[in-house]
């Protein structure tokens, strides 16, 4: 966060007409403590300190984006269908992030344990930290699909899936871009 604190700065130093900060992974929101619904404190936080360094916008990846809840489903649609009952049916979990992974396990063994014959995963941001790895490879998904707002750790298993964002984004920039004007 500081060394985009000191970007911002530095662009507003150098006068820069606009800062538009593109941080595709703004982690500062998984935080649980919240202060009024749906607003974590340190993300309240970080973002007063980008906007005192002088940060115009910020464009960032949330699940809670209806179209990001659009494209991770339709990237696993040719896999599923509608799994309130999922025995004998492929189960598909979304979430916002996978980082250990443990959580996502267990969710995984359920369906399965309920009589899903497949299990799929898609999830936002892919952090893959500790024993995810390890997690996910007990957890028996066929395949998992993350985007590329974080870089893969070495050695991803090859049931990983990583879809583009840059599309989004730069679209997002044209647009932020040219409502500013």
């Amino acid at each position: 966060m500081m060394e985009l604190v000191l970007m911002v700065d530095a662009a507003a130093g150098a006068s820069a007409h606009r800062v538009i900060a593109v941080t595709p992974w703004y982690g500062y929101s998984r935080q649980e403590q919240e202060e009024r619904p749906r607003e974590p404190i340190t993300a309240r936080m970080a973002a007063h300190m980008l906007e005192a360094a002088g940060i115009d916008r910020i464009l960032t990846m949330d699940l809670h984006s209806g179209r990001l809840q659009g494209v991770l489903p339709e990237a696993l649609r040719s896999h599923a269908r509608d799994v309130r009952d999922v025995a004998g049916r492929t189960a598909v979990i979304i979430d916002d992030v996978i980082d250990s992974a443990g959580t996502l396990r267990v969710a995984a063994r359920a369906v399965l344990s309920s009589g899903a014959s497949r299990v799929y995963a898609a999830a936002t941001h892919g952090v893959f930290s500790g024993a995810a790895w390890a997690n996910l490879s007990q957890a028996g998904f066929e395949r998992i699909v993350v985007t590329d707002t974080m870089p893969l750790p070495p050695d991803p298993p090859g049931d990983i899936e990583v879809l583009s964002w840059a599309g989004l984004l730069a679209n997002s920039i044209r647009q932020s871009s040219s409502t500013a004007r």
